[in-house]
């Protein structure tokens, strides 16, 4: 089930550590994202596919609690931040979570 209010804007978060940042150019040459959220004639959230990319299957999943990464079900990403920098490590560096993605489906 996706859940989006078709009278507010849809907001997404992403992590970006400061010694790298995020290059669009690629999405931008590709006039957007692979995969666009629209709303139907019944306000139904249905997602466009790019024709500017290679064809792809798009996969709905729920979201999941990564405890092996070290998210705690009721907590966000800036709570457990604040209680422990430590555990966003891996985000510059991924090698101190191997094992995480050896078989990673997010």
């Amino acid at each position: 089930m996706i859940s989006a209010n078709p009278t507010k804007p849809l907001v997404f978060g992403a992590w970006c550590d400061r010694e790298y940042g995020f290059d669009y150019s690629g999405v931008r040459a590709h006039g957007g994202i692979a995969w666009f959220p629209v709303f139907d004639a019944n306000n139904q959230l249905v997602w466009e596919r790019n024709e500017q990319y290679e064809i792809s299957e798009l996969i709905h999943k729920r979201p999941e609690i990564y405890n092996n990464l070290g998210m705690e079900k009721g907590k966000n990403i800036y709570q457990i931040f604040e209680e422990c920098p430590e555990t966003f490590a891996f985000v510059p560096h991924p090698a101190l979570k191997a094992d995480v993605w050896e078989n990673f489906v997010p």
